[in-house]
């Protein structure tokens, strides 16, 4: 029955989710795999190319994601410090 199977949407088409509607503020996204039995944070990676493909467009992050993007960011940017 392919009539009942969700629309498969391809990356890069901003901020929607499987099921078609957006996602807002997102805390943090996991990956699984049941096979190995094991689950990864894998928001770091999303957060920066989340930010990596609005980049490329010239487009600001939609204020949806920006809070996420810029929490996954700011936990692993290095500070440089000025010594004194």
């Amino acid at each position: 029955m392919a009539g009942n199977r969700p629309e498969r949407r391809q990356a890069g088409n901003g901020h929607h989710g499987p099921d078609g509607g957006e996602y807002k503020n997102p805390v943090r996204v996991v990956s699984f795999n049941t096979s190995e039995r094991w689950s990864e944070d894998v928001s770091e990676d999303v957060a920066r190319e989340i930010r990596r493909r609005f980049d490329l467009q010239l487009s600001d992050v939609p204020s949806g994601l920006q809070d996420f993007v810029e929490r996954h960011e700011r936990d692993h940017r290095q500070l440089a410090l000025r010594l004194a």
